[in-house]
């Protein structure tokens, strides 16, 4: 439903949520449901004496059958893998990228000059190129060819969508998709919401750049990059991405208005927490419950 829900595309940082929340809360479903299925006990309201106490018959039934022992074997493995590969994948996904993008900054320190005027580093290349690498100190890169594909306009135009990607802090939402695509690689909804994802932090960048900057102008700038090749470290267009941009850019879709954006936003909360919500009921439930 959220694939073919247009809304995405008209406010991408709600989108970005979004399909975020869906990832993160599948992983807290299956974790949390993995708890609840290890502990299996009553836990009820302790007398004078003490804190709350596990009542010890509860305990020896939970281990009294091999069907018992089974079940909390499985959910404690469940909740090790799952938990331990999430962590893993993003993990492994920023250290990766991290050693990419210092062995770019490395070979720009050798091969670029930077532009005062246009705050990037310049780099002689063949190919029309502008990207940029985020980090603590985020760096725009822009070649020779690009400098001469573009008008001044849509230069003023990508530099700004570029910007957009560095204050905007977008590397880390599309790393952790990354991470999960990398921990779950049979699982078709963290494959699906990482294309999203990386969809959406260039149409959040457009956004910001079409502030001072007209659509079509980016979109003239789209066109002129369109067979771009930017390192893998780096934040940029490719491929059916930036047919994406252009055919948003191109169509005035329009903004979202406040009741649609409120109405959408608020679902995507529930959905985000909708796995501790249950989980906190349930608890309180039995807590307050004297089933012993």
């Amino acid at each position: 439903m959220l694939q073919r829900s247009s809304w995405p595309t008209r406010a991408p940082w709600l989108g970005l949520f979004a399909w975020l929340s869906v990832m993160g809360s599948t992983l807290t479903a299956v974790v949390i449901g993995g708890l609840c299925a290890i502990t299996r006990l009553h836990v009820v309201r302790s007398d004078a004496g003490g804190p709350l106490r596990v009542c010890v018959g509860d305990l020896r039934t939970a281990f009294a059958s091999p069907g018992d022992v089974v079940i909390t074997i499985t959910a404690a493995l469940v909740v090790g893998i799952v938990a331990g590969r999430a962590v893993w994948g993003v993990a492994t996904a920023a250290r990766l990228t991290r050693r990419h993008r210092r062995r770019q900054l490395e070979l720009l320190g050798l091969l670029a000059r930077h532009d005062r005027d246009l705050g990037a580093l310049v780099v002689d290349h063949p190919s029309a190129t502008v990207y940029c690498l985020p980090g603590r100190i985020g760096r725009v890169v822009i070649t020779s060819a690009a400098l001469t594909a573009l008008e001044p306009s849509q230069l003023a135009a990508v530099l700004a969508h570029e910007r957009a990607h560095l204050r905007g802090r977008h590397h880390l939402l599309v790393g952790i998709s990354n991470g999960l695509v990398r921990a779950f690689p049979t699982a078709l909804l963290f494959g699906l919401g990482d294309e999203q994802i990386r969809d959406l932090v260039e149409m959040a960048a457009d956004d910001r750049a079409c502030r001072r900057h007209s659509p079509s102008t980016l979109a003239r700038a789209l066109l002129a990059l369109v067979d771009q090749t930017p390192p893998a470290a780096a934040l940029a267009a490719r491929g059916k991405s930036a047919e994406n941009r252009l055919r948003r850019l191109s169509v005035d879709n329009g903004r979202m208005s406040p009741v649609s954006y409120g109405a959408a936003g608020g679902l995507v909360t529930v959905i985000a927490g909708a796995p501790i919500v249950i989980a906190t009921v349930t608890a309180l439930i039995v807590v307050t419950a004297d089933l012993c």
